[in-house]
């Protein structure tokens, strides 16, 4: 979770990909699941949207085998947003065209959203609720985009997620302003600014934490170091010493 906070990916892959070794050695299904959710969102961030399809995948078998409708909601979302990622990178699933690509992803948005809203999952639903926006507004079915999306901003504002509003208020300011509504759009464009000034904030803050850690990292290896090379200098004394003493016995005899 640490590398993950840090946006780095790489070393977060790494570790989750250990964990799914030890889930593995002892059949541990939901934390196979786990594992596997974790490397699909790793994937993802790293832009390999494949495998994070596969992971996905993966991770939801195993969740409809031993896992909480929560988690299933889950799974759904992550394959519903792997798939408009792909698509927003002009990227196809192998064997899929784009039309079948969205389709797949209001199937898995639709069938995510009653599950979050059963267990009140709200953070989840401000996630699949910018999903049903995003493929509505890509199928130019703007209505129902601008409904789905300003339900999602709503759930975002009282959850003050900064990342969530960002990216509703870009696309409702977008939508707003190509159907002539100007002082929303005006109005959504104030919140994306605002959003993203927190999201700047909120980097630079993480970026201290980096470095802090790595401040630390650095000076405990440097005290392991230090302590380890008095350790051999005191293990080459003892020997030193031993050895004269054997000397001076001989001498001596």
């Amino acid at each position: 979770m640490v590398y993950n906070h840090l946006k780095d990916y790489k070393n977060a892959l790494k570790y989750h990909k250990k964990a799914l070794e030890i889930a593995k050695a002892r059949d541990d299904v939901q934390m196979k699941s786990i594992a596997y959710a974790n490397m699909g969102g790793d994937y993802q961030s790293l832009k390999e949207y494949n495998l994070a399809l596969d992971c996905a995948y993966e991770a939801l078998r195993l969740r409809k085998v031993r896992g909480s409708g929560l988690e299933i909601s889950r799974s759904y979302n992550e394959l519903a947003t792997t798939l408009l990622a792909m698509l927003s990178n002009n990227q196809l699933r192998k064997n899929m065209t784009k039309e079948e690509m969205l389709d797949s992803a209001l199937m898995y948005s639709e069938k995510a959203l009653p599950l979050a809203q059963k267990f009140g999952d709200k953070y989840g639903q401000t996630y699949i609720l910018y999903s049903l926006g995003k493929i509505y507004h890509i199928k130019e079915e703007y209505a129902k985009a601008i409904r789905y999306y300003e339900h999602s901003a709503e759930l975002a504002k009282e959850l003050g997620g900064h990342l969530e509003i960002k990216q509703v208020g870009r696309d409702l300011a977008n939508l707003k302003a190509k159907k002539g509504d100007y002082q929303s759009a005006f109005y959504w464009l104030n919140e994306f600014v605002d959003a993203k000034d927190s999201l700047y904030n909120e980097e630079k803050a993480r970026e201290l934490t980096r470095m802090d850690m790595q401040y630390q990292f650095e000076k405990e290896k440097a005290i392991e170091s230090a302590i380890h090379q008095q350790e051999l200098e005191s293990q080459q004394a003892i020997a030193d010493a031993d050895k004269n003493r054997q000397l001076l016995i001989i001498v001596a005899i």
